[in-house]
């Protein structure tokens, strides 16, 4: 079984719990990991038997006390974002009774959320904020190596290398800083192997993105010019600027004095406008606009393939779709990374900045119960449109208290 989730839809947890196990002794006694064995958890568990891990050894110990993760937490990036992780996760949580986290680059856990008893159990397999979880103290685990391998990733069962792991399974992605790409932690479900399934994996990866894109929208308030308006930041640095005018074809391209607008609530086409003659891009085309627009620091083509298409995307695709927005845009869109130049109006900003401001009239009134793309399954979209939707309730509802 190859990719990143552990189970396909419709397979048997047990029957291929009972054969990871078995699997999983034949490799402890010093046997070699089968074709069945999936590449980036036969890696993992060569690395920790190199490492001289004892899977026999127990449970991950402290890489802090609970009162420093605390504080750790407080500090992080990632704190800011933690509405948009819960927005996307407690619904998930809840109904399969699992645990969410975070863990910061190095593998610390310094979050953790659940109901009661999933917490109680969690705390036996020391699930807990302090606990390190990279592995080089737990071996095989979905945080701890979703960090090593830098993509999304399940353990099921006896993926993990500590027998004590053995009846969970774990689905985290890694988050990067919208402004430079950096790695800043990963996020994670984690719960009974019984309530084993692919689109646990497809929630944390929404969840990454709705971290991402909301500290992207954080920075973009912080650096934008204060006026009643959304606006696009020219570069990871924060600083903002209003867009001049390149637009589609070859002689819009070279009307370079005019504003771009871009509507994309309630459409399930972009409209550019503006300065320019109004133009609806293809559904594609929207998409990699928008997500240009909520990554400012820039996408890589790998990563645009991988949010567009999924795990099978091919780059070359994502370079195509990128060679005919570009004869739209001009040199707007830049590349290495992939991103947008300059600023632009943007009426999904628009309304961010207004809930920001209090101004919830204004809020209600531009986006009138339409959402962001609504035919769109990109993750990062649907994690801004859901996010969208919680902050516009969220901040109505304080507004009628």
């Amino acid at each position: 079984m190859s990719g990143w989730a552990a189970l396909r839809s419709g397979a048997d947890p047990r029957a291929h719990a009972r054969a990871l196990a078995r699997t999983r002794e034949h490799v402890l006694a010093g046997g070699t990991a089968p074709a069945t064995v999936r590449p980036v958890i036969a890696a993992s568990w060569r690395r920790a038997l190199r490492r001289g891990i004892d899977a026999d050894g127990g449970l991950p110990t402290d890489a802090v006390g609970s009162e420093e993760a605390a504080a750790r937490w407080e500090r992080h990036r990632l704190a800011p974002a933690l509405p948009a992780i819960r927005a996307v996760l407690s619904e998930a949580r809840r109904q399969t009774g699992h645990v969410a986290l975070v863990c910061d680059r190095d593998g610390t856990l310094l979050w953790l959320e659940g109901e009661a008893q999933a917490l109680e159990i969690a705390r036996a397999v020391r699930l807990e904020p302090g606990t390190s979880w990279s592995e080089r103290s737990a071996g095989t685990n979905a945080m701890g190596t979703a960090l090593v391998a830098g993509h999304p990733l399940q353990v099921f069962s006896s993926e993990h290398f500590l027998r004590a792991a053995g009846s969970w399974v774990c689905s985290a992605a890694p988050i990067h800083d919208p402004a430079d790409g950096a790695l800043l932690g990963v996020v994670d479900l984690s719960g009974d192997a019984r309530t084993a399934h692919p689109l646990t994996l497809a929630i944390v990866r929404a969840a990454a993105a709705a971290a991402a894109a909301d500290l992207r929208r954080l920075d973009a308030l912080r650096a934008a010019e204060p006026e009643r308006r959304g606006v696009v930041p020219e570069a990871a640095d924060g600083r903002a600027r209003r867009l001049r005018g390149e637009s589609p074809g070859e002689a819009h391209a070279a009307a370079v004095a005019g504003e771009l607008r871009i509507e994309a609530l309630g459409r399930d086409r972009v409209r550019l406008g503006g300065a320019v003659a109004p133009l609806e891009l293809s559904p594609r085309q929207g998409e990699l606009l928008m997500l240009l627009l909520l990554r400012p620091g820039g996408w890589s083509a790998e990563q645009l393939a991988l949010e567009l298409l999924g795990e099978g995307g091919r780059p070359v695709s994502v370079r195509a779709g990128l060679s005919r927005l570009r004869r739209l845009l001009g040199e707007r869109l830049g590349a290495r990374p992939y991103r947008l130049r300059g600023g632009a109006s943007v009426d999904l900003f628009e309304v961010e900045a207004a809930i920001e401001r209090g101004d919830l009239e204004t809020a209600r009134a531009r986006c009138a119960g339409r959402l962001l793309l609504p035919q769109s399954h990109v993750p990062a979209i649907v994690a801004a449109r859901r996010r969208l939707e919680l902050r516009l309730g969220v901040a109505t509802d304080g507004d009628r208290s």
